[in-house]
């Protein structure tokens, strides 16, 4: 198995704002408000639910901030692998995967090359 480097952040970009938000509306008016002092979002859930997920994820995109989608995914390997290959389409810096089943992880980690390779010690 190949290995790659980790994820090198940026001093500006560790800092990871929890836009728990009831809707769409509500999240874009928090980055709004944060501005330029913060550079990664994290996106779950209780946006997910509200139907607005999608746009705000575009939206944080067009700004050029870092996501991290925090929907804790959990399947057998080829879906999760799937949910994976997806997310590609957006500048996703980082995703959840919910819980510890080597093939589940393997299968995310093969699926894309934005997520890190499992670490030596996890083998």
């Amino acid at each position: 198995m190949s290995r790659r480097a980790p994820l090198v952040l940026a001093p500006r970009e560790r800092l990871i704002f929890a836009l728990d938000a009831a809707g769409g509306d509500q999240a874009l008016a928090w980055v709004d408000r944060l501005g330029d002092s913060v550079q990664f979002y994290k996106i779950g859930m209780e946006l997910l639910a509200s139907g607005d997920y999608f746009t705000v994820l575009d939206e944080l995109a067009r700004r050029d901030k870092r996501v991290f989608v925090d929907l804790k995914f959990f399947d057998i390997p080829a879906t999760v692998a799937g949910v994976v290959r997806g997310l590609s389409r957006w500048p996703v810096t980082f995703c959840t995967i919910h819980g510890w089943h080597a093939g589940m992880m393997q299968a995310a980690a093969e699926a894309e090359p934005w997520l890190p390779k499992r670490p030596e010690s996890m083998e």
